[in-house]
């Protein structure tokens, strides 16, 4: 989701480990965030450590600007949107910790970025997730489980839960992490759409959680696309429907053999394929009929031989989109 921004300054972000508790930080408000929020959770009765793995997406560029909200799927794996990460590099990519983000109890750099290689940004909620990878665990959480079954029909017209970071309705400068329940209003193969009926999400939130019970047991079925109307209608893409491109950077495997690179599967034949044609092919057809970034088809020229799917994903401008195109051609 577009709009203005949470403005917030964190020094101590790094790339190496886990910041300091009560760090000192600079902040600016100017953005919008859950509307009629509340201060704790009310549909779902979540841990402290749970509640913690819902942090603030940061934007370096913007002098760690608030852009989006993630959770933590694994001490060290964030889910948020793909449109909150896109055209942006791993090291400008932050993520702060805490009830206010003001004071954040934890914060780093990101050391990767996972985009769903199936991403477009003028599709809808339809493959609109992305995972960041950090070099060291965050501490004293709980990570949410992602739900990699089918969302339940039953789950239609039953509230769930939200959470994001910046203005409420009452006060623009607000730098706290509300809590929404919304009801669930429609389900289509990817897509969660839900009303919050005047609390609910707006911009900045994209990426945050959509949260219920499964079995039980508390699960991430939902990461924030876009939305109609701020506290109104949202949509969110479904994570069980992103579940093969998630399950590999858990270390779940999807399939016998083959590997898995940037969040991009490879059976064994897609990999020779595709270090074949990385080899082999001219950089025109690299751009041309292979459908390469410009930039990333003259790198893989220059930088040849390549001996791996590793030495190619290390190839400046070669991501997961490449090496899905690679793989599929």
């Amino acid at each position: 989701m577009s709009g203005p921004r949470l403005f917030l300054v964190v020094p101590l972000l790094c790339a190496c480990g886990v910041a300091p508790v009560g760090a000192e930080d600079e902040l600016t408000q100017t953005g919008d965030a859950i509307v009629r929020g509340t201060t704790q959770p009310t549909v779902l009765a979540l841990t402290a450590k749970q509640k913690l793995s819902i942090g603030a997406v940061l934007n370096g560029w913007s002098g760690w600007a608030n852009e989006c909200t993630g959770t933590l799927v694994t001490p060290t794996l964030v889910a948020t949107a793909a449109h909150c990460v896109e055209d942006v590099r791993a090291g400008d990519v932050g993520f702060a910790l805490g009830d206010d983000a003001a004071t954040p109890r934890q914060g780093q750099v990101a050391t990767a970025i996972y985009r769903h290689p199936d991403y477009d940004p003028d599709a809808d909620a339809e493959a609109d997730f992305a995972v960041l990878r950090f070099a060291a665990p965050f501490t004293g959480i709980e990570p949410i489980t992602p739900n990699c079954d089918a969302v339940p029909s039953a789950l239609l017209g039953k509230k769930v839960q939200t959470a994001g970071y910046g203005e409420t309705l009452d006060d623009d400068e607000n730098t706290r992490r509300y809590w929404a329940a919304v009801t669930v209003r429609r389900l289509s193969s990817y897509d969660i759409s839900t009303n919050g009926y005047g609390s609910g999400g707006c911009y900045g939130d994209s990426g945050g959680p959509l949260l219920a019970s499964i079995g039980g047991q508390v699960r991430l079925i939902g990461t924030l696309s876009w939305g109609e109307t701020c506290g109104e209608v949202d949509h969110y893409t479904r994570v069980d429907s992103v579940c093969a491109f998630l399950k590999p950077l858990l270390g779940v495997s999807t399939s016998t053999g083959g590997q898995t690179v940037e969040g991009v599967a490879f059976t064994s034949e897609q990999a020779t394929r595709a270090l074949r044609t990385a080899n082999t092919a001219t950089e025109a057809t690299l751009d041309g009929p292979v459908g390469l970034d410009a930039r990333a088809a003259k790198a893989i020229v220059s930088g040849r031989p390549l001996a791996s799917l590793e030495a190619l994903a290390a190839v400046p401008y070669v991501g997961a989109s490449a090496l899905t195109r690679l793989r599929d051609y």
